[in-house]
């Protein structure tokens, strides 16, 4: 989405950064991992693309809308 500006009057956004990257980044154990929040939107097609290039190189993605999910998925990487 990139940074207000009150004088442009919108979002300036970086030309060069990767579109698609999820919300939050980190690294567990050795692996990549991606969480992307969404309240009730769906994946955009740049994010989707972004999971699946992820996923092919040992990467973990989460698509979180809930709490429960957001557990579920430290769970999943073995931080609970």
């Amino acid at each position: 989405m990139g940074v207000y500006d009150k004088k442009f009057g919108g979002y300036r956004t970086n030309p060069y950064a990767m579109k698609g990257v999820g919300d939050i980044l980190g690294c567990v154990n050795s692996v990549f991992v991606s969480w992307e929040i969404k309240a009730k939107s769906k994946q955009s097609a740049d994010q989707k693309l972004f999971q699946q290039r992820l996923e092919r190189h040992g990467g973990k993605y989460y698509l979180i809308h809930s709490v429960e999910e957001a557990k579920a998925s430290l769970v999943d990487l073995g931080i609970t």
